[in-house]
């Protein structure tokens, strides 16, 4: 009888505590935020992902009633801030930015990621980078058709210079030349800007970027936009065809953005931050600021950016069995 009695006492210790722990859980989400959100960026300062979390924070304030600090967290293509991100507390008060290459093409190509999609908590998707070819001004190519014609009619092998293998800037050209039957060779390099800097000098026959990365150097009148890689035609070059306009309906290579929480991050909070950056990106302030940065805001919901990767994560390993770069 004692221990029946003992055990009931633990039981409805057990009981209190967990209602105890529901009750505070609610409390802090009810009052959340009361200290700054740290927004973790896991690329370097100054680039197109740190400049999107700054335009994201200098907006904030008019939506929260806390800061939002970007902290840049470098190294191992993004491994390193998302590793230290989903280590963190599922408080709320630790964010980080992503894209959709870390968890569709790094999990094939490298082994004992510190991170996997199923450590986080989708928010929200922020911008779309559509993937672009470009030709230094002084190729005789003036459109992507003479292009073709002329490495089919002579059998040229075009060398295209991108950002790393299994990147999407890299899918995009195996898959366009492949569609048109056009022999390539890629030529890698240590990021975009190396390998737009090979095209200008001529040292590749094209390179594949993000069109924001290349619209400075095209205005600039050092390299000439050919083809979108992607189902619609870029803001930065409306002018020139995307893959619909020339028939390739299952080519279409978009690098989006997009915000994610540690798992365990309360409903709460997910739909608090969901619906304050929603604010956030469609406010006129941050718009302009995209537009100057030549980038197209992206927004997706958190079941679409799950649906988005799951999807591209199987065609991603179908395109790199394929190629040959993974079994």
């Amino acid at each position: 009888m004692m221990k029946m009695r003992k055990i009931g006492l633990l039981l409805m210790i057990g009981m209190l505590c967990l209602q105890l722990f529901t009750f505070n859980i609610e409390v802090a989400a009810k009052n959340y935020p009361t200290k700054p959100i740290q927004l973790i960026c896991p690329w370097a300062a100054g680039g197109s992902t740190d400049l999107l979390c700054r335009t994201l924070a200098k907006v904030a304030p008019k939506y929260f009633p806390e800061p939002i600090v970007v902290i840049n967290r470098t190294g191992g293509a993004a491994a390193v801030g998302l590793g230290d991100a989903k280590r963190a507390k599922a408080d709320g008060y630790t964010i980080v930015i992503a894209s959709n290459p870390p968890f569709v093409s790094q999990p094939y190509l490298k082994k004992n990621l510190p991170y996997s999609l199923n450590d986080f908590t989708s928010i929200i998707g922020l911008s779309k980078e559509i993937c672009t070819m470009a030709v230094n001004t002084e190729s005789p190519w003036e459109n992507i058709d003479q292009l073709i014609e002329d490495a089919k009619k002579n059998n040229k092998t075009i060398t295209f210079g991108h950002s790393g293998v299994g990147l999407f800037p890299h899918l995009a050209a195996e898959s366009f030349f492949k569609a048109t039957g056009v022999q390539a060779r890629g030529v890698v390099f240590d990021g975009d800007g190396p390998a737009i800097t090979a095209a200008i000098g001529g040292h590749i026959d094209v390179v594949i970027a993000t069109a924001n990365g290349l619209v400075q150097q095209v205005k600039a009148g050092n390299l000439k936009a050919l083809v979108t890689l992607a189902q619609k035609r870029s803001m930065s070059f409306p002018d020139i065809p995307c893959m619909k306009d020339m028939g390739y309906d299952d080519i279409d290579f978009n690098i989006w953005k997009y915000l994610l929480v540690p798992k365990g991050t309360s409903d709460e909070i997910v739909k608090y931050l969901h619906d304050n950056f929603k604010k956030v990106i469609e406010d006129p302030e941050f718009i302009a600021g995209m537009n100057k940065m030549e980038m197209e805001i992206g927004y997706l919901t958190g079941k679409e950016i799950d649906n988005k990767l799951n999807k591209e994560y199987k065609l991603v390993g179908n395109m790199l069995k394929e190629l040959g770069f993974i079994k």
